[in-house]
């Protein structure tokens, strides 16, 4: 039981969810999953799932072995406060560059 709650957890854990997401919306019938060549949906999960995921774990990780925090479960308000921010930057580039790319194939409406 202990296995099956750890192996919850770890599929449910926040830095998952863009991916998730991203998957859900171009396996979907809508306008961007019509438009993107199915070549390019692998490239651009594969760079949500680093953007998202691979580097703010990363830096979490460096952030442990430098001593700013004290584990990865960051169990202080004090200690998530930089990984979240880290985390936040992440996000917003990665929104960002997929924005742009998206934008300049034209495969969403931009505006």
């Amino acid at each position: 039981m202990q296995f099956f709650s750890k192996a919850i957890s770890v599929l449910l854990h926040p830095l998952f969810f863009p991916t998730y997401i991203f998957l859900i919306l171009l396996n979907s019938d809508t306008y961007l999953a019509f438009r993107i060549p199915e070549q390019l949906q692998w490239l651009l999960l594969g760079f949500v799932f680093v953007i998202t995921f691979v580097f703010p774990s990363l830096s979490s990780y460096i952030m442990l072995r430098k001593g700013m925090i004290q584990s990865l479960e960051m169990e202080t308000a004090k200690e998530r406060f930089a990984p979240y921010i880290i985390t936040a930057i992440y996000f917003f580039a990665c929104y960002f560059m997929l924005k742009k790319c998206i934008c300049q194939h034209r495969f969403t409406m931009c505006s």
